[in-house]
């Protein structure tokens, strides 16, 4: 087949050719980019917690009136839930990993005029903290209960043994082993006695969301969370006798918030969700543009070139000729689109990254998207091609 007659042709149409090669490069940077960022935006909300997401309860507990024993009333929380069928621990904790609420600290591994403080998530948990949330102890040892402590502010008295994220430990003890060493906080300092392979703390988009610390400490106070496992597959059952569990002990407080650990996670992610949908949705419509974009087109030349197709059938051109000259005229147009779209791809790449931070495109999404276009190009092309393949030498030759 040769190219040159191709061209040819097209340049004695070619204000379609040149919108069809626009529209193409268009499609290219914006589907290049959009796969980008939903792919990240999968990542993000894939990625492993270290948490047991499935078989979490959650909950929060609010007090109402005075002169209330909020340590009684906790201990006794604590084993009524304990005691509902399925629950296997109970945990009491400041906040909720991934509710978008939560306690950070700063913390370090020395303590100068010139430390630099690490950022790090704080969960006030009892003993049973780590059973409770599913976390895989990868060395040193768990809480005890001679670890927590029940803060009074009469005595002010902290916890002194901590458990840190294996994220933390790296970040503040590179190249070296972090149990048994000193976490310098404000004017405390703790003994991190173990740490634990992973755990997401409380906001999903910041970028210390490994970077957490477990405290053995109670704060009793007009509100608090419990956080509750349950054995597999028992998660709802649980989760629909939490109140009324809680209200037969005291009535006079509110009860909010029951959910399983993972739709907290689903709720938070809800904008990475929503953004996923909306790429996702402007992809198809971009392509199926183009797509209509290309058959009309298509239909359109052949069309036009009627007598020009029978003319040549008259001569002697196979079917299969007819349809590679059609084929190979959309590859040529997609060919220049996606030339211009890689420019245009980049260019909107530098601009995301530059206003937006996001991070640069990967090399692969570039060959990935023209690989796609021309496929699809292929593709909707076909169909008229193999229409104008069957016209017959008779039939043309009556337009003459």
């Amino acid at each position: 087949m040769e190219i040159r007659p191709i061209l040819s042709a097209m340049l004695r149409n070619k204000t379609g050719a040149i919108l069809i090669a626009l529209q193409i490069a268009f499609t290219l940077a914006v589907v290049t980019n959009a796969f980008f960022i939903i792919y990240q935006r999968w990542e993000k909300i894939n990625r492993p917690s270290g948490m047991d997401m499935h078989n979490i309860v959650t909950s929060r507990v609010q007090w109402v009136g005075q002169d209330v024993d909020y340590k009684a009333e906790i201990l006794r929380d604590l084993e009524a839930l304990k005691a509902i069928p399925g629950v296997t621990h109970v945990t009491t904790s400041n906040a909720i990993p991934l509710s978008g609420g939560g306690s950070s600290r700063g913390v370090s591994a020395e303590r100068t005029e010139d430390t630099e403080w690490t950022a790090t998530g704080s969960f006030l948990l009892t003993q049973d903290g780590l059973d409770s949330l599913g976390l895989n102890l990868v060395s040193g040892r768990n809480f005890t209960l001679n670890d927590v402590v029940w803060f009074d502010p009469e005595v002010d008295e902290l916890a002194q043994n901590v458990i840190i994220t294996q994220a933390l430990a790296e970040h503040i003890y590179p190249d070296e082993n972090a149990v048994g060493k000193t976490l310098y906080m404000n004017d405390s300092e703790l003994t991190v006695i173990g740490i634990v392979e992973r755990m997401h703390g409380s906001w999903v988009s910041w970028s210390g969301l490994e970077r957490n610390m477990l405290v053995p400490m109670v704060f009793p106070g007009s509100s608090i969370s419990y956080i509750i496992r349950t054995q597999p597959g028992l998660t709802e059952e649980v989760r629909s006798q939490v109140k009324q569990t809680l209200l037969d002990i005291n009535n006079r407080r509110v009860i909010r918030r029951i959910r399983v650990l993972e739709d907290v996670a689903t709720s938070s992610y809800g904008s990475d969700s929503d953004m996923m949908v909306i790429l996702s949705s402007v992809v198809c419509l971009l392509l199926l543009i183009t797509v209509v974009g290309i058959v009309g087109l298509a239909a359109f030349s052949v069309n036009q070139r009627t007598r020009q197709i029978g003319t040549r059938r008259a001569l002697g051109a196979r079917r299969y000729q007819i349809l590679r000259y059609f084929l190979v005229e959309n590859w040529l147009i997609t060919s220049i689109g996606l030339t211009l779209g890689v420019l245009l791809a980049s260019a909107f790449n530098y601009y995301l990254v530059v206003h937006f931070e996001l991070e640069r495109l990967d090399w692969f999404y570039i060959p990935m998207g023209m690989a796609i276009l021309w496929l699809l190009g292929l593709f909707a092309v076909y169909g008229p091609a193999r229409r104008a393949s069957m016209v017959s030498p008779a039939i043309a030759t009556r337009t003459v």
